[in-house]
């Protein structure tokens, strides 16, 4: 019996296994990834507004004000990460001369979706409300995110208009978004749910690919060619529906990269989806 689609159990829950594409690298790679980040606070000396807070604030360029703010949210599924493990990505950012801020959020399951998803909204009301406070443009707002990072990012991309904690049309005025996922049905109906405690009515909710488009500039929504071919769908079915409700939708599939080594478009002003991103916000 499949549970999703033309996948039974196992092989659905294979798709959703992102450390599979490392093998035997995946211990490696969160090494070079925290010791970056370590790198990258240290040189960059970002601004902790305090030990309560969940965001870390990286100033612009010298010379760059008032900046566009770009503000990065981090992947681990809902249930793991922090903004400290991904400071490396403030290198890239900075490089579009921005003002970078990088948040954390609630993890599942002591948070349900609910919550995850209005921390992200809170987070970019705040960056809003005091990036003049930083040297940053509260007009001009830009969203980064990888994997569940990605999905919080969209959803502060998307909406309804039914909910009072959704962001106001034209909030975020350009997005990457890169290996997410943006309908949570085949989420909910693989392993990754005994943490997220998904139900149908938080599938509705939650999944931007149902949702209506609300930022007001181009959306980069970007998959490794090496990835699952769930992640490619999840990828190719949400920027078909962002073009389809009037969004300006980009699909970028990048070659050579898998989940992981997608982080790289971060770290270097060079990177394709950067040096895509700095076209099409100068168009």
């Amino acid at each position: 019996m499949n549970a999703w689609r033309d996948y039974d159990q196992a092989a659905l829950d294979a798709q959703y296994n992102t450390r599979a594409q490392l093998r035997d690298g995946h211990d490696a790679w969160s090494m070079d990834r925290r010791n970056a980040s370590a790198e990258a606070r240290r040189v960059l000396s970002p601004r902790l507004p305090g030990p309560r807070q969940r965001l870390d604030i990286f100033p612009a360029p010298d010379g760059v004000s008032p900046a566009p703010v770009a503000v990065f949210i981090h992947g681990g599924f809902w249930k793991g990460g922090d903004k400290s493990e991904f400071s490396l990505v403030a290198n890239g950012l900075r490089s579009l001369g921005a003002t970078v801020v990088v948040i954390s959020y609630p993890l599942c399951p002591a948070a349900p979706m609910a919550e995850v998803v209005a921390s992200a909204h809170d987070a970019t009301r705040w960056v809003c409300a005091h990036a003049s406070e930083f040297g940053g443009d509260p007009d001009n707002l830009w969203m980064f995110g990888h994997s569940s990072g990605a999905h919080l990012v969209a959803m502060c991309c998307c909406g309804e208009g039914r909910y009072d904690n959704e962001l106001p049309a034209g909030t975020v005025k350009g997005a990457i978004m890169t290996s997410g996922m943006y309908d949570l049905e085949p989420i909910r109906l693989s392993y990754v749910n005994a943490d997220l405690r998904l139900c149908p009515q938080d599938v509705e909710r939650f999944s931007p690919t149902r949702l209506k488009p609300t930022a007001a500039g181009p959306l980069i929504i970007a998959a490794g060619a090496e990835e699952t071919a769930e992640y490619l769908r999840q990828s190719n079915d949400f920027a078909a529906a962002m073009t389809a409700r009037g969004a300006r939708a980009h699909l970028s599939i990048l070659a050579s990269t898998n989940h992981y080594t997608m982080l790289q478009e971060w770290r270097t002003a060079g990177s394709r989806l950067l040096t895509q991103f700095r076209s099409l916000t100068a168009a």
